[in-house]
């Protein structure tokens, strides 16, 4: 990929920052059985494994869109769309992908520089463009199994190599 083509993707995509938050996580033990319930415990290759549900997994992500245009945006939704539907990117007549020369520029800030530096600290004004930012939050829970026997790297790496 040509870096004409890196810069262009960079300026029509969102700005994305994701992190795995475990400030609520907790391990319990998964229980089987109907009528007299145990703890679950099962054998994972050559190992005796108990298993632990995690809970409060949470995937937090930020998206910042101020630099995208409204025909970024449509232009962004008809590439997801055509994943789905299987059809290709937009081609200039030689066949290249279409590319833009420059972002558009930020609205005119009417903020005077004294105006700037003497704002609070908690409400500082904007210069450029406006913030458009996303945040979503996508709880996950997951089984995990882990043995209580000490294992070195040897027998880790034995392991992975059986898989």
């Amino acid at each position: 990929m040509e870096i004409e083509d890196e810069v262009d993707i960079l300026m029509s995509s969102d700005i994305m920052a994701a992190q795995m938050s475990t400030k609520s996580i907790n391990f319990i033990r998964t229980q089987s059985g109907w009528i007299f319930r145990e703890d679950r415990k099962e054998m994972v290759g050559s190992f005796q494994a108990e298993f632990y549900s995690i809970n409060g997994l949470v995937l937090e992500s930020r998206k910042r869109r101020e630099h995208l245009s409204e025909k970024d945006l449509q232009k962004n939704k008809a590439i997801i769309e055509s994943f789905t539907k299987g059809n290709t990117q937009d081609l200039d007549p030689n066949g290249e992908p279409v590319r833009r020369p420059s972002l558009n520029p930020p609205p005119e800030s009417c903020i005077t520089w004294e105006d700037y530096i003497n704002s609070p600290e908690d409400n500082v004004p904007v210069l450029g463009r406006e913030l458009i930012e996303k945040e979503t939050s996508k709880f996950f829970k997951a089984t995990v199994a882990m043995v209580r026997k000490k294992k070195t790297k040897r027998m880790c790496l034995k392991s992975f190599v059986m898989l």
